[in-house]
């Protein structure tokens, strides 16, 4: 007890949310109704769609919202429906947030070794909040960003095949982190492009290896005819796309043409891999990191409110490295608004959705105005990488 007391204000706080967090939503889980809240149960009919050979993207029982993962994701959660219901939700929530806290403990300790004790405290904060939607409801956006983050800190630490295997599997999971993956391999091009290549061509294989070749393929098929006819351009303000093309929606009455979006993603791209291949080698990696998370938000596709916890790591860090400017803390902060006006009824504080874009663009002119931070300063790699307060 004397040690809980010697530690900092700070500390004891980030302990404490964290504590909360994990026992709040799983104990709402334990007692709740076991659908609510929760977009785990469309994940599971996907599974057991896979198991029965039914098509994954035929219309959903009422009250779903579509499938739209891989074929892959199906696969995957095919032994998530032999469990009791709730047990699998329990424990779906539990191995995507022990992989999210391993992901943030190696991202410190591989790639940001120079927060001080109290930059830490802050950035466990900032995750804790950040990081509570996508938790609360079982999206597999934390599964996303939690091997985004094991990714990079193996490449870091040029674990080059542990990395490949982290970051395909983001990109398996929703195709669009392939940004992610071609951002470090600009990083890495010889150790990452190939293994990465062979990785991609594994997961696509495997669903044709796990049942009927000829039903896998016609799955991938309604895969891609399903994306194809997601077009949300001009849907409801409510199910628009909480990309840089909801701005000119809210704003000025605007629906940017689906080609106009993908052009301008393409050329946002574009860019982004060239401001890593001129960038500084020390800063090279922390860059790729920041800019694939961003270009998911901003210019990838179907980016929704929930979307938005895959910056969490990203925004904590721009946050409180050195000098990081009030243009990062607006971020963070339109940021934590979102998670707060998502915990009312929604007819609350309507049309705000326009907060979390215009954080992630303020995120992003951060980085073009201040593309380094906290390099000048030398720590133990080992302290870093300590949960807050040991």
């Amino acid at each position: 007890m004397n040690k809980w007391f010697a530690l900092p204000h700070r500390t004891r706080l980030a302990i404490g949310l964290w504590i909360a967090l994990l026992g709040g939503v799983l104990g709402r889980v334990a007692f709740d109704k076991v659908t609510a809240q929760s977009v785990l149960p469309i994940y599971l009919e996907g599974g057991r769609r896979w198991a029965n050979a039914d098509p994954l993207y035929a219309p959903m029982p009422a009250g779903m919202d579509l499938y739209r993962n891989p074929p892959l994701v199906a696969v995957l959660t095919v032994p998530f429906t032999e469990m009791p219901a709730r047990l699998a939700a329990l424990l779906w929530r539990v191995l995507q947030i022990g992989l999210f806290i391993r992901g943030l403990k190696q991202l410190l300790r591989d790639v940001l070794p120079t927060l001080t004790p109290f930059q830490r405290d802050w950035f466990w904060l900032i995750n804790a909040v950040l990081v509570l939607s996508a938790f609360n409801n079982a999206q597999l956006n934390l599964l996303l960003v939690a091997s985004a983050l094991l990714g990079v800190a193996a490449a870091a630490r040029s674990a080059w095949w542990l990395s490949a295997f982290w970051l395909v599997l983001a990109a398996e999971v929703k195709i669009y982190p392939i940004a992610l993956v071609g951002l470090v391999c600009v990083c890495f091009p010889k150790p990452m492009i190939p293994r990465c290549v062979l990785l991609l061509a594994l997961g696509l294989a495997l669903p044709l290896a796990s049942g009927e070749a000829q039903y896998a393929i016609d799955q991938y098929r309604g895969f891609r005819e399903a994306m194809k006819a997601d077009d949300r351009s001009e849907v409801p303000m409510v199910r628009a796309p909480r990309d840089w093309t909801y701005l000119p929606r809210s704003f000025a009455g605007v629906a940017v043409p689906r080609e106009v979006s993908l052009g301008v993603s393409a050329l946002a791209g574009l860019a982004f891999v060239v401001w890593v291949a001129v960038a500084g080698k020390e800063e090279r990696l922390r860059l790729a990191f920041c800019l694939g998370m961003l270009w998911m938000l901003l210019f990838g596709p179907s980016t929704e409110m929930n979307t938005y916890s895959i910056l969490a790591p990203v925004a904590a860090w721009l946050a409180v490295r050195d000098r990081a400017g009030w243009l990062a803390w607006c971020g963070v902060a339109l940021l934590v608004a979102s998670v707060i006006r998502a915990s009312f009824p929604s007819e609350l504080f309507h049309g705000l959705g326009f907060m979390q874009p215009i954080a992630a663009a303020l995120l992003l002119l951060h980085l073009v105005l201040k593309p380094g931070g906290n390099a000048e300063r030398t720590v133990e790699p080992c302290a870093a990488a300590l949960p807050p307060g040991t």
